[in-house]
């Protein structure tokens, strides 16, 4: 249902943000959905889809982890020929890390070719 999720008409996802802020704030469900200027009726509704508790806010996955593209791109820009700069540039990460990439997940004693697809969900269960 449309309501639950952040998508959907923008002046329903401002009502919904500042429902739940007024909640928190230990205002009744009534006052809450007035104020943030919609029925109570809709107010009750995004209570029960969330269970009774405010829904957590969406948090991206950090940059810290390189995602499988860039896996991928690092594996056949090294079958290129490309320096570690380079791809790095490419990328839009640190050298530092495109090395320790290539290092952590080399094969030991191999030719070097990256299996990036392996890797990363080996790292994503």
């Amino acid at each position: 249902m449309w309501l639950m999720g952040m998508v959907g008409r923008p002046q329903m996802v401002e009502q919904r943000k500042v429902f739940w802020r007024l909640r928190q704030a230990g205002l009744p469900v009534q006052l809450a959905a007035k104020q943030a200027g919609c029925d109570f009726s809709v107010g009750h509704e995004w209570i029960r889809l969330a269970g009774g508790v405010p829904p957590r806010r969406r948090v991206e996955r950090s940059s810290r982890y390189l995602t499988l593209d860039q896996r991928e791109t690092i594996a056949e820009m090294l079958l290129q020929g490309f320096s570690r700069a380079d791809i790095a540039k490419a990328i839009g990460v640190h050298a530092s890390t495109v090395c320790r990439e290539i290092r952590r997940n080399s094969p030991p004693r191999s030719d070097g070719k990256l299996k990036p697809c392996l890797l990363y969900t080996s790292r994503c269960v």
